[in-house]
């Protein structure tokens, strides 16, 4: 059961992270709550990704991708590549895709969610339910953006490598070398998505008369599949 009492949005947003039971029961019965940590998440993901390229030494940042993800090409198109970047472009184009990839993922995650929890006959809870309770599962994630935006702007030093922009993954947390195989899947397996992960569990509990192990299956089943095809992809 889902006992503890939330009587507003700003109080579930404070209790989202340790007492998340309150939170889902509230929101099942209330509307227009979403728009918070739709503005949080999406909101901060833009600005971290805005503040490090405004932050960084581009030339270096270039240079960087070309030595990294250009080896093996030749130099006209290393050359090609440099002229084509801008800062500009980087900073906004890195910002809206960074607001727009959480919105276009969280929509997948709940035509998913929506047709799993059909089974529960109990369940009136639609697509558009789902969508904004996923926005509060992804809180953790201002966590990523906030803890990015201090280490950029508490460094002296203007060649900072992306990986900053994903304090809480694995591949910044043991500093994998970007030319790794490896590299893009430890970048994007997070602790944060393990909290979300837990978060998720918690509300389809809540809204559902599923138990948690039958919760937990729905929650985690995405990222089993996702991370390991993803690692078979990688090994062969």
């Amino acid at each position: 059961m889902c006992m503890q009492e939330v009587s507003n949005p700003f109080q579930a947003l404070n209790n989202i992270f340790l007492k998340p039971n309150g939170v889902f029961n509230a929101l099942a019965k209330t509307n227009n709550w979403s728009w918070l940590p739709f503005l949080l998440v999406t909101g901060l993901s833009f600005v971290s990704v805005y503040v490090y390229f405004n932050f960084i030494d581009f030339d270096w940042y270039v240079e960087l991708m070309v030595a990294e993800t250009m080896a093996d090409v030749s130099p006209a198109e290393q050359n090609a590549y440099r002229n084509a970047m801008s800062q500009t472009a980087a900073m906004i184009g890195g910002g809206v895709m960074a607001f727009l990839a959480p919105i276009i993922v969280n929509a997948i995650f709940a035509v998913y969610l929506n047709a799993m929890t059909k089974r529960d006959e109990s369940n009136t809870q639609g697509f558009t339910d789902w969508y904004g309770f996923i926005w509060w599962t992804q809180m953790p994630a201002i966590l990523n953006a906030l803890i990015a935006l201090v280490i950029i702007l508490m460094s002296s030093n203007h060649e900072i490598l992306p990986t900053v922009l994903g304090p809480l993954s694995l591949a910044y947390l043991f500093s994998v070398d970007m030319g790794s195989t490896w590299f893009g899947f430890l970048s994007s397996v997070r602790l944060d998505i393990i909290w979300s992960t837990y978060l998720m569990t918690v509300g389809i509990s809540c809204w559902t008369s599923f138990d948690t192990k039958k919760s937990l299956a729905i929650a985690i089943a995405p990222m089993i599949i996702i991370y390991g095809l993803w690692a078979v992809f990688t090994l062969f």
